[in-house]
């Protein structure tokens, strides 16, 4: 409950909302997601369920679990990661699984927002950045990499999130 509403905090406090964020009920991870193999869930395929089954009325839909997830990355077929978000799209889910490795509450907690604060800006058609530090820098597999983000976007970033250009 604490770390939902961490989540619901860093959203509103990093994006333009219009009115409350919700949080809707938990529910199951789908079964149609589970990658037997490694025993963790595909998170392209979460994106897919949670896009189909949210209400239409909301634009973001930010899915959070403590499983592990994965995805496709070049040649490796199921790789581990922190979070996804559709380039552009709707939906985006963050797992604390990967998140929790040598973290205390608090850095867990920080970890978290920056997460949900670089996915989120995936949906909004945020793509990776090269700035360092910046909030939308990939991660390149390694936490090292958040640990070392602020919870900031940098001007273009900002910029683009603005609806201007980087430049403007």
């Amino acid at each position: 409950a604490a770390l939902v509403a961490r989540a619901k905090a860093v959203i509103a406090a990093s994006f333009p909302v219009e009115g409350d964020v919700d949080v809707l009920p938990e529910a199951k991870l789908p079964a149609a997601a589970y990658y037997k193999p490694r025993g963790r869930h595909r998170a392209e395929k979460i994106l897919d369920w949670l896009d189909a089954s949210a209400d239409t009325k909301y634009a973001t839909v930010v899915g959070l679990t403590a499983g592990d997830i994965s995805t496709t990355k070049d040649a490796v077929p199921d790789w581990g990661i922190f979070g996804l978000g559709a380039l552009g799209g709707r939906a985006c889910v963050i797992s604390t699984f990967r998140l929790k490795k040598d973290a205390s509450r608090q850095k867990l907690v920080e970890r978290l927002e920056k997460v949900i604060a670089h996915e989120v800006g995936h949906t909004l058609g945020l793509p990776h950045c090269e700035t360092k530090g910046c909030i939308m820098q990939d991660a390149k597999g390694t936490i090292k990499t958040v640990d070392g983000e602020t919870l900031e976007f940098c001007a273009a970033c900002k910029a683009r999130l603005d609806g201007k250009k980087p430049e403007e």
